[in-house]
């Protein structure tokens, strides 16, 4: 568990939330500032550079940040929402409630990483 984030007010179902804000990296960036912290994902050795970028939190972010993970039962789901670009490469993920979530209720998603 980490910090938390919950709400002052009721939510209802398909309420926007926030956007997940962060740096934007390259795969091998993102793999060797996460070597440092031990979370191997193994995601280095599937991706290249060029074919996908990583958004991270760690040292300039929101409060989304600071949501913790909920296997299964997550009362947010993240979308992601494309940015008019000419190569529709960049994305917002953008965080919206998936059921009513009541005033002081914790904040959670599901990051969907399964450990095996």
């Amino acid at each position: 568990m980490g910090w938390g984030l919950g709400t002052l007010h009721d939510l209802p179902k398909g309420t926007f939330v926030y956007k997940y804000i962060g740096e934007i990296l390259t795969n091998t960036e993102l793999y060797e500032r996460n070597a440092t912290l031990d979370a191997d994902w193994g995601s280095e050795k599937e991706l290249k550079d060029e074919e996908a970028l990583c958004l991270d939190a760690t040292i300039c972010g929101n409060v989304a940040r600071f949501v913790n993970h909920r296997f299964e039962d997550a009362n947010m789901i993240d979308i992601p929402v494309e940015i008019e670009t000419p190569d529709r490469h960049y994305y917002h993920i953008a965080f919206f409630t998936l059921r009513d979530v009541k005033a002081m209720d914790e904040l959670t998603w599901d990051y969907m990483i399964r450990l095996q």
